[in-house]
């Protein structure tokens, strides 16, 4: 058992705590500390970007911490960004394992962006958190891929030098901390990096709309496309690179926007968020508008007016009631079917296909979700 491990301070990163508990400790090896603190000689739970079984292995072996193992995983590493666009359920299933144990979380693929991801801090947090706490510590929210500034202070986060390896523990306090402050930065960047922090402090269970993804809809609108297939990619790249620059499309996406999985994306099947950032951020969707189908507030009013015209319209067609309620034809035929309103408009195939989509998503979601 570690003599002393410490709470996590707000917003810190795990791994933070584990650097600031090394120190505490008085040990004189990582290796040591590994080994009392973990019983194991694996030193990649030491990784700053995993959520791996550093946290159950911690907690099984000193059962007086006062935290639980969801408890630090939700608040105190990257899961909440790395599994936000997943369904709740797997979400779910998935929360339950990397808390178990079971499984680990690592950074997703996105091109380039894993390959150089470093470890970040803001000065004046640095400033802040010494004042606060007495000490400074690596914030989880810093550690957001492709986050390039502080949410909080709006400056330019520093990162550390090339020669900190990623299995080791490099205390935030033991570095030669650079205090120099960059406020000069550009407005899509800070437009990003708000997007970025919201998809990790958006609660937990927040996940996107089953069958409809407001992104792409709002994409094919602006492109002036009618019916939800890949646009040219001539023109989604020109569109990304205007919102967030051409150097950033092709570290996210690929040269040849090879990363722009246009179905998966639809689906919600890419995995990695900022994907999902740049996307947000160069059509102008609303921060909820992956998450909610429509404003709850409207939802009643919208259920009111389909009910009306299916009871007083024996021929309408689709086009007629999305202009009614103000639904985009896409929106309109996920709207009927979540909320189980007979479709009386006739869907022509592309609706049918929707309609075909929407079912085989709600049977993925009932399917039980195996962890390996």
């Amino acid at each position: 058992m570690v003599p002393y491990f410490p709470s996590p301070h707000s917003d810190e990163l795990w791994y933070s705590v584990l650097c600031r508990s090394y120190i505490y400790s008085g040990m004189t090896t990582v290796s040591r500390f590994v080994d009392v603190c973990f019983q194991t000689n694996h030193y990649s739970i030491l990784n700053p970007f995993n959520v791996n079984q550093s946290i159950s292995l911690f907690i099984q072996h000193n059962p007086n911490y006062p935290y639980l193992p969801q408890t630090i995983v939700e608040y105190h590493t990257l899961f909440p960004f790395y599994s936000r666009f997943f369904s709740r359920q797997k979400k779910t299933a998935l929360l339950k394992a990397v808390s178990e144990g079971v499984v680990n979380m690592h950074p997703p693929k996105c091109s380039n962006s894993t390959t150089t991801l470093k470890l970040k801090y803001c000065p004046e947090c640095v400033i802040k958190d010494r004042k606060t706490y007495g000490e400074a510590y690596w914030h989880t929210t810093h550690q957001i891929p492709a986050a390039t500034c502080c949410p909080v202070h709006k400056c330019r986060l520093h990162t550390l030098p090339d020669i900190i390896t990623p299995y080791s523990l490099h205390p935030l306090e033991h570095q030669q901390i650079d205090f120099s402050v960059d406020f000069d930065i550009p407005e899509w960047e800070i437009g990003l990096t708000n997007i970025l922090w919201a998809y990790q402090s958006l609660p937990i269970e927040t996940s996107p709309t089953i069958g409809y993804n407001a992104l792409i809809d709002a994409l094919m609108t602006q492109l002036h496309v009618t019916r939800i297939a890949c646009p040219h990619k001539k023109a989604v790249k020109n569109k990304l690179a205007k919102a967030v620059g051409l150097d950033l499309v092709k570290t996210l996406y690929g040269a040849n926007l090879s990363g722009f999985k246009f179905n998966e994306l639809k689906k919600w099947e890419e995995i990695a968020s900022e994907r999902y950032a740049v996307l947000q951020l160069a059509t102008g969707a609303d921060i909820r508008s992956p998450f909610l189908l429509v404003e709850q507030q409207e939802k009643g009013l919208i259920m009111a007016r389909l009910l009306g015209l299916a009871a007083n319209n024996s021929d309408i067609s689709k086009h007629e009631v999305s202009q009614e309620v103000g639904l985009s034809p896409w929106k309109l035929t996920i709207f009927a079917l979540e909320n189980k309103i007979p479709i009386f408009w006739k869907e022509n195939l592309y609706g049918q296909e929707i309609i075909k989509e929407y079912q085989e998503a709600k049977q993925r979601e009932s399917l039980p979700i195996h962890c390996t």
